[in-house]
């Protein structure tokens, strides 16, 4: 038996909105609207916070293959990016992705993941940055 995957079901529920959506409206923000309307219909998850850093651990796998950072280099992706739009695409495109690489398992559709659905890193100043600012 499967054992269900909180994290999945809203994702695949969050991209079902997504596909509904007409393609000339088809960007990050609207992906993220779409899992945020998902996540706030869910029962699974009291708090959104929880949902993404599900989503960040979900990512650990494929940032672990070479394969997948090479050719994200190779395109001028940002893996950390490229990886959170593979989670939300589902376990299917993960294994695919990871089996075949990402060219191969989306193509040229992969250059569209430039934008982070989720930025939990804010870089803070350094001194030299502060004091510069003054």
């Amino acid at each position: 038996m499967k054992k269900f995957n909180e994290f999945y079901y809203v994702s695949r529920n969050g991209m079902k909105l997504f596909e509904s959506v007409p393609d000339a409206r088809k960007n990050t923000e609207t992906k993220r609207d779409c899992l945020q309307r998902a996540l706030n219909m869910s029962r699974y998850y009291p708090d959104a916070a929880r949902y993404w850093q599900d989503m960040l651990n979900e990512t650990k796998p494929i940032l672990d293959s070479k394969r997948f950072d090479r050719e994200c280099q190779e395109w001028g992706l940002n893996p950390e990016i490229v990886a959170q739009h593979l989670v939300v695409e589902g376990k299917s495109a993960v294994k695919r992705v990871l089996k075949d690489g990402l060219i191969a398992g989306f193509g040229e559709d992969a250059k569209f993941f430039v934008d982070p659905l989720y930025n939990l890193v804010i870089k803070p100043m350094n001194k030299k940055q502060e004091v510069d600012n003054e």
